[in-house]
């Protein structure tokens, strides 16, 4: 299944993308520079199970889910009906995460668009971790710091965010 992320960069966004990969989902990173008619063709190829949705789209991606007939469950990212806060709360600290094959969808980033309609480019969970393999010769440790001024449903974003992390 996969799970859209419709918000601006914040910590919230990190935490909520990688809980959605370590349980397995896909983490579908939706660009927020998108029109709401780009929006609507996204969704309808994505078709997320879920959206977590910052303050300052909840407005568009209700119309844009109305006029394109879909009905995923909107999580609120800083409050509303259904917020990320409670869902967090609501987590078990004896959570064990699932056996996750590799060849399973990790995340999907969709092109700018800018020769026609943006593609979908999904990564498996074996891509991601060649890639993250691929970092570890720059000697990110645990006391790293990665300043990233692009958006996070950027590809060019998500090699620094992981290699942080990882």
């Amino acid at each position: 299944e996969r799970v859209a992320i419709l918000s601006r960069n914040c910590g919230e966004y990190s935490e909520i993308f990688m809980g959605v990969v370590s349980g397995g989902y896909c983490a579908v990173t939706l660009p927020t520079m998108a029109s709401a008619e780009t929006l609507g063709v996204l969704l309808g190829d994505c078709r997320p199970a879920a959206i977590f949705i910052s303050k300052e789209y909840e407005e568009l991606a209700a119309s844009v889910l109305q006029v394109a007939n879909l009905k995923p469950a909107l999580i609120s990212i800083g409050g509303g009906v259904f917020s990320c806060a409670e869902l967090m709360a609501q987590s078990s600290e004896n959570y064990q995460p699932p056996k996750i094959e590799p060849q399973r969808e990790f995340n999907t980033v969709y092109s700018s668009g800018t020769t026609s309609t943006p593609k979908g480019i999904v990564h498996s969970h074996l891509t991601r971790a060649v890639m993250s393999k691929g970092l570890a010769g720059l000697n990110f440790d645990r006391s790293s710091i990665t300043l990233i001024s692009t958006p996070l449903y950027t590809n060019l974003s998500l090699p620094a965010f992981f290699a942080t992390l990882w």
